[in-house]
Order: C-alpha cells, then sequence, then structure tokens
C-alpha cells in the first residue's frame, strides 16, 4: 500500500476507501448482507439515497441494527458500504 502525504492528511488507494480499483464514479447498489446472529448470508439491493437503520433477516428474523460508529446496517454487516459513503457524502 502506498499513500500520498500531504501535510496532516494521507490520501489512500481507493480500495481503502470503500471501493475497488477502477469503480471509482460508479455506484454498486448491490451487496451481500450477513447476519450475526445466524450467519445467513442475501444479496440484497441497497437503497441509492438514504442509508438503512434496520434489516430484518429474512432466516432467524433478527433484527440487524449499525453497530456504533457506521451509519446503516450496510456498513455494518454487507460486503459493500451504502451508496451515500460510496459518494463520500454525510448519510
Amino acid at each position: 500500500m502506498s499513500a500520498l502525504y500531504l501535510g496532516f492528511v494521507f490520501i489512500l488507494p481507493i480500495e481503502y476507501a470503500g471501493l475497488p480499483r477502477g469503480m471509482m464514479g460508479k455506484i454498486i447498489l448491490e451487496s451481500t448482507i450477513t447476519c450475526p446472529k445466524c450467519g445467513y448470508v442475501k444479496t440484497e439491493t441497497m437503497p441509492e439515497d438514504a442509508c438503512q437503520w434496520f434489516y430484518e433477516c429474512v432466516n432467524c428474523h433478527y433484527l440487524l441494527k449499525p453497530l456504533k460508529g457506521d451509519c446503516c446496517v450496510f456498513c455494518s454487516y454487507s460486503t459493500i458500504s451504502c451508496p451515500p459513503i460510496q459518494c463520500r457524502e454525510n448519510c
């Protein structure tokens, strides 16, 4: 990993900002979410313009909530961050 140091700011390669290399500017809407209680995995489509605060596992019906410091359940439990975070916007 190489980072560019500009004063007090480090600029990291794009793969460390939540997007795979080559995906800058492209929003990924499908993400695989994993239930922390039963381990059930499902691919879901994320909302484009909002953060999803709750998600009910279709297997065990556990209600997922964001972990402290995360804006939504996708940022906490899925493979891809939510669209607002991918765009580097506030939720």
